[in-house]
């Protein structure tokens, strides 16, 4: 049929790029698809992988300009999506994803019109590398259909997906690194289970997104700097017990964030009228960007110390009346 494989058609090399036909069934005898394989092969418009396929080459189906959807047949013993795999399909529209990969690299890069993709149910994913989706601009939907063992979320790895909607969080997700979804300004919910495992919401992690509200999971223990910066629309986040590292540059921009509420059992933080305060409701740690507006602006009178970076960037601040009892104010 003109396609070149190895002499016991266990790897297929070679689709010939202008071979007749919108589909083409991989034979069952092959294990791998080589380097480039299918490589500008512009008459195909979707692709099935069987499930006796175990490995993809780099750019194996770099360059299809007319394939808009990808299936993996179950059950799938791929592992890696390695960079580049789909590089420049700039039709793909929709991928399902193998149960069986463990780290999704920047395989759709410069996939222009990719909306959708789907982690199956019983997925072993534990890691989105580094930059995975940062130039899929138009993505919409990111859906679980089910269980998955996703730890890892590297940074920028959904960074300036515009069109992001929402983002349905695993348990299993432990970390949430630099920038990871900074730019996703379309999106206006994440949802995490109500006993996720992640720790620590790294720095810029939610940056310049549309978020509304946010309840931190309870077992976050860190809130890192800017992980929430410029997000507009936030007007509330609701702080658990277990949170007892907020650096005070957490909310730096977000013009209407009014309260940050405080558990009552924590045991370093406290609030009041929304103020982030310390324990003892002596020292103003961070005042909600929010509040900021051209009236005198009382602060809480029990008040001994005004933290560092407690105000930055309150634009709108035009009047604060200072509690008699201050003793302390620190850097910008």
């Amino acid at each position: 049929d003109g396609v070149l494989y190895s002499k016991d058609k266990t790897k297929l090399y070679g689709y010939p790029p202008a071979k007749a036909g919108e589909s083409y069934t991989i034979p069952a005898t092959v294990k791998e698809l080589g380097r480039k394989a299918f490589q500008g092969a512009n008459n195909l418009t979707s692709m099935v992988v069987p499930a006796n396929v175990d490995s993809i080459g780099i750019e194996a189906f770099r360059n299809m300009v007319n394939l808009k959807k990808v299936e993996f047949k179950e059950p799938s013993t791929v592992r890696y999506l390695n960079s580049d795999v789909f590089r420049a399909c700039r039709s793909l529209k929709e991928v399902i994803l193998p149960t069986s990969i463990t780290e999704l690299a920047s395989a759709f890069y410069e996939c222009q019109e990719l909306e959708k993709v789907t982690i199956p149910n019983g997925s072993k994913l534990k890691k989105i590398k580094e930059s995975a989706f940062a130039t899929n601009k138009k993505l919409k939907n990111f859906n679980f259909a089910g269980s998955c063992e996703l730890e890892t979320i590297e940074s920028n790895a959904f960074a300036n997906a515009e069109k992001l909607e929402s983002f349905n969080f695993p348990k299993s997700v432990k970390k949430i690194e630099l920038n990871a979804f900074s730019g996703c300004e379309k999106m206006t919910s994440v949802t995490f289970d109500p006993d996720a495992e992640i720790t620590e919401i790294g720095a810029g992690a939610f940056a310049d997104c549309g978020l509304q509200g946010i309840s931190i999971p309870k077992n976050v223990t860190k809130i890192a700097k800017e992980a929430f910066r410029r997000c507009k629309a936030l007007t509330q986040i609701d702080v658990t017990a277990a949170t007892t590292d907020i650096d005070p540059l957490a909310f730096q921009y977000c013009e209407n964030l009014d309260a940050i509420n405080v558990a009552k059992d924590n045991t370093k933080y406290s609030s009041v009228d929304g103020y982030l305060l310390s324990k003892n409701k002596e020292e103003l740690i961070i005042f909600p960007p929010g509040k900021a507006n051209n009236k005198f602006t009382l602060l809480p009178p029990s008040i001994k110390k005004i933290g560092d970076f407690s105000f930055f960037n309150c634009e709108k601040l035009a009047n604060v009346i200072i509690p008699n009892k201050v003793e302390s104010i620190g850097k910008r």
